[in-house]
């Protein structure tokens, strides 16, 4: 399956979910992002990749990294079954249900689309 990761991730009303730029942080007081960034796929998908445990052996973090950087080096990845099932169980591990939620949409819309037959899911 061919994968767009420069998706922007949404919120539940459809508007781009914001992260602070590499470098910033977000005010403690009022929760307000100075320069904000649209959270793409991406992000979350190495970001989650880069999440290995200290005791994974050698080889599976390798694995990691070179999936991470095939996505870092091209905006449209050619992924396995195999690739699609292992992102978003490292998405789950790493994020809550929102972006994990999102993130399956655009991996796995017919897992999404059987749970919920009545409900429009947007693929962009």
């Amino acid at each position: 399956m061919k994968v767009n990761f420069k998706t922007i991730l949404l919120t539940l009303n459809n508007e781009p979910i914001q992260m602070p730029s590499e470098g910033q942080s977000t005010c403690q007081l009022c929760g307000h992002i100075e320069k904000p960034e649209d959270l793409t796929l991406e992000k979350v998908a190495i970001i989650s990749l880069f999440n290995a445990k200290q005791d994974e052996p050698g080889d599976k973090k390798l694995e990691r990294y070179v999936l991470a950087q095939r996505i870092k080096q091209h905006p449209t990845v050619e992924l396995s079954s195999e690739d699609i099932t292992f992102i978003r169980k490292e998405v789950a591990t790493a994020y809550g249900p929102l972006i994990y939620g999102r993130v399956s949409e655009i991996l796995d819309p017919e897992e999404i689309k059987k749970l919920t037959p009545n409900v429009e899911v947007s693929e962009e």
